[in-house]
């Protein structure tokens, strides 16, 4: 799957099981330059077929939906496509870091989020990985990456 450049246009898969919801973020979507609504799926099992036939870049996708949820799905969704990142877009802030960094959840952004917001953080988990640093003092402890 080529990269995502600034110069390139970026496809998303959209994920959530709540028609309503996707409609409103396949609209902010629109606002943002550069990025292309690809699909949109309803369930987890629907985001594993697409996301293997569409190959998105990202997928902005729920985490709570009936059947395989979205936590299961991005895992199973970074296997097969590994150059895919996952963005949960939800209103559940209770889902441990470590729970959604095994489930490749690159990042994760509340329902209520804006276009610029939104954009950012596509940007931010298509960049390159940077290789952490030591915190600047002792006991510092190191930023999450999930805030």
């Amino acid at each position: 799957m080529p990269s995502a450049s600034a110069s390139s246009v970026i496809g998303v898969l959209v994920v959530d099981d709540q028609y309503i919801v996707r409609r409103g973020i396949i609209s902010t979507l629109a606002d943002i330059p550069g990025v292309n609504c690809l699909g949109e799926a309803d369930s987890g099992e629907q985001a594993i077929v697409l996301a293997r036939r569409l190959r998105p870049e990202i997928v902005l996708m729920d985490l709570r939906m009936p059947g395989i949820g979205g936590l299961e799905a991005a895992r199973r969704i970074g296997i097969a496509l590994p150059a895919t990142r996952t963005i949960a877009v939800t209103v559940c802030e209770s889902e441990p870091p470590g729970r959604l960094g095994r489930s490749r959840i690159a990042a994760c952004v509340g329902k209520d989020v804006r276009a610029p917001e939104l954009e950012a953080t596509i940007r931010r988990v298509l960049s390159p990985r940077r290789v952490a640093t030591p915190p600047a003092s002792p006991g510092a402890r190191p930023a999450n990456p999930f805030d």
